[in-house]
């Protein structure tokens, strides 16, 4: 099975999420510095929102640079992680609405939990059907670190302060930042 379709897909994707989330932006209601500092908070979740999926494209793209096939479970595992991030535009708009509660920012937190989790699930799979099990023991790690960070913040966050859980998930994302070098090990 050739993954180019599929690549091209969760590329169209991907590029929709990130419309749908610059269309959830709400407009200043009138044309003064105070109608500009209150759409700030708005412009922030974006932000973060837009480089998170950023984030997961590139990680994606590189990953699937370094295989040769897929098969079926790749294509139901990636549907899922594409579901998984069209819920972004949702959980962006409801914590940059209410900042400082815990219910939204559980709710975006979570979506990257099972974000992460689904990546992990995609990236065994594809290095196991594509023969790279023993040189991607790092890969791995850091997909299983990034899935215990976001429980563990989720816990924090519960019993200590909410923000807790958005300061994790800037921690687990930076890791991400650059993609995994051993991958690119893996096809050279």
């Amino acid at each position: 099975m050739s993954k180019t379709r599929l690549e091209a897909f969760t590329d169209a994707v991907i590029a929709i999420i990130m419309t749908v989330l610059v269309l959830e932006l709400v407009r200043p209601d009138s044309d003064s510095l105070q109608s500009f500092i209150a759409l700030l908070p708005h412009l922030g979740v974006y932000f973060v929102s837009f480089f998170i999926l950023a984030i997961y494209w590139v990680n994606h793209h590189h990953l699937f640079q370094s295989i040769k096939r897929i098969n079926g479970k790749v294509l139901w595992i990636n549907i899922s992680f594409l579901f998984v991030l069209s819920l972004i535009p949702i959980f962006s708009n409801w914590v940059s609405i209410y900042p400082n509660s815990f219910i939204p920012e559980l709710g975006y937190v979570i979506i990257f939990f099972f974000g992460n989790f689904i990546y992990l699930l995609l990236t065994r799979e594809l290095l196991k059907i594509n023969g790279h099990r023993k040189t991607s023991e790092t890969t791995i790690r850091k997909n299983i670190l990034s899935v215990v960070l976001n429980i563990v913040s989720i816990l924090l966050g519960y019993f200590i302060a909410p923000v807790i859980m958005l300061v994790g998930s800037a921690l687990i994302f930076s890791m991400w930042v650059i993609p995994d070098k051993n991958i690119e090990k893996m096809f050279k």
